[in-house]
């Protein structure tokens, strides 16, 4: 498992410096979720081992989320400092990081909000409360949210 704090940081730079994409902490924090549901599903293990709390505008990593508060709606800066090629991180979870961020970033944020809303990992949980694993893993491995297939 990856500190989460570092799989954000490579979400933000790379849909920035390699999709050209902005980012905002609403749309980072469903990637996020995507990410973490891929990763349950795909290589059997978690990416993070942060809790994803469900609130009103979808899944949520609180710590996450308020490290990047500041931007409010606005979109995040790219994180200095930070390497792509250094984060020491499994090819396969870079590779499926790469693959949700790049799906994630041709949807609008409140699209992707709206969407999480209608799976059942935060319908079925109750406002603040958190995610499990065990809710997502089950929901990821009956379906492909994204679209994004085996490769």
């Amino acid at each position: 498992m990856a500190n989460v704090y570092d799989i954000a940081k490579y979400i933000i730079n790379f849909t920035i410096t390699e999709l050209e994409k902005p980012i905002s902490n609403l749309k980072l924090q469903k990637i996020l979720y995507y990410v973490q549901g891929y990763s349950l599903k795909k290589l059997s293990y978690p990416a993070f081992d942060a809790k994803i709390e469900n609130w009103p505008y979808g899944p949520v990593v609180p710590e996450v989320y308020f490290e990047y508060n500041a931007f409010r709606g606005n979109n995040i800066d790219m994180v200095s400092n930070f390497d792509l090629d250094e984060l020491e991180l499994p090819g396969e979870l870079k590779k499926l990081i790469k693959r949700v961020s790049k799906k994630c970033s041709t949807i609008s944020a409140f699209t992707l909000v709206n969407k999480t809303h209608s799976e059942a990992p935060w319908s079925n949980t109750k406002q603040n409360d958190i995610i499990s694993n065990a809710i997502m893993s089950d929901y990821f491995n009956l379906h492909d949210p994204l679209n994004i297939g085996d490769e």
